[in-house]
């Protein structure tokens, strides 16, 4: 079965879409932690809440190891499936 060629062109701009989505959730930093982060942990460097969210340094400060390794696969793994280059991660 072959797709039209419209329905290829509407797959392309939602996947274009995606990626950029993508990126920009990757690069987004809320620029403060939304609640009291312990600052005297040995991982806490000052600035740290200016990271990216979707990054180590933010999500480490904000859950802890386990917990921001956990949500930071799920974001490997959806960039991997729409082709995001892992370079590009925070």
């Amino acid at each position: 079965m072959k797709c039209h060629p419209r329905n290829d062109d509407r797959d392309k701009v939602k996947m274009t879409k995606t990626i950029e989505a993508i990126d920009n959730m990757l690069t987004f930093s809320i620029g403060y932690f939304p609640f009291k982060v312990n600052t005297d942990h040995a991982g806490y460097e000052e600035g740290d809440e200016k990271a990216p969210f979707f990054s180590e340094t933010y999500l480490y400060n904000l859950m802890g190891k386990d917990g921001a390794r956990t949500v930071l696969s799920y974001i490997r793994k959806l960039c991997d499936i729409v082709g995001i280059d892992k370079e590009r991660l925070p």
